[in-house]
């Protein structure tokens, strides 16, 4: 049976795994991150795991934005390249990803970033490949 601190324990973490991902990607909070935050969802969804990417849901990579949303999912470590960038599905990062998007209200999930963190407009740089299961963007400062 699922209770509401189950539901909102639920909701915490995909709250807490949205905004590592803002963080950890180096994004600020100008414009609107909602519909960025959309926009990544729906490449998200458009890949499925490995060898079950759905066809009539992919990027065009002859489009240049597209092309770039699909290089920097790689980039993210959200897909597997495999051989074809066109075929690339979801890591488990992208997953969690996918998912904690899918759960979270897109218009509010960052709003307590932008009021209380210090980093909500100029984040810190990162180096080097992260891993969202080993804990990487867990124990970062934010």
């Amino acid at each position: 049976m699922t209770t509401a601190a189950t539901i909102d324990t639920e909701l915490h973490e995909a709250r807490r795994t949205v905004r590592q991902f803002w963080n950890y990607a180096n994004l600020c909070y100008c414009g609107t991150p909602s519909e960025l935050m959309r926009l990544i969802l729906g490449a998200l969804d458009a890949h499925g795991q490995a060898g079950d990417w759905r066809e009539d849901e992919r990027p065009d990579l002859s489009n240049p934005t597209h092309l770039l949303l699909a290089y920097q999912l790689d980039a993210w470590d959200l897909t597997e390249h495999g051989t074809s960038l066109g075929g690339a599905w979801l890591t488990r990062d992208g997953i969690r990803l996918r998912d904690a998007l899918r759960r979270v209200d897109l218009d509010t999930a960052l709003a307590d970033d932008w009021a209380d963190n210090e980093y909500a407009l100029y984040p810190k740089r990162r180096t080097g490949p992260t891993e969202l299961l080993e804990g990487t963007w867990e124990t970062q400062n934010y």
